[in-house]
C-alpha cells in the first residue's frame, strides 16, 4: 500500500507512527498528544519486538509527542 501526502494531513489526532529514516533504520516513533510510552498498543509493540525493539528496555532518542 503507498500513500502520499504530508503526515500532518495523513494522520488523526490519535495516530501513532514509526518513522524511518532513508537507510530503513528506525528513527523514531510519534505517540499522540496525551499518550505515553507505557500506552504503546500490543500490535505497535509486537512489530517493535519483532524488530528487536524493546521500547521500555532500548533507548529510543527521537520520541515525539
Amino acid at each position: 500500500m503507498q500513500v502520499t501526502g504530508k503526515l500532518d494531513d495523513l494522520m488523526e489526532e490519535q495516530d501513532w507512527a514509526l518513522i524511518f529514516g532513508a537507510d530503513g533504520q528506525l528513527k523514531g516513533i510519534f505517540i499522540p498528544p496525551g499518550k505515553e510510552e507505557e500506552n504503546v498498543p500490543a500490535s505497535l509493540l509486537g512489530v517493535l519486538r519483532s524488530a528487536g525493539i524493546d521500547i521500555h528496555a532500548d533507548v529510543i532518542a527521537n520520541v515525539l509527542h
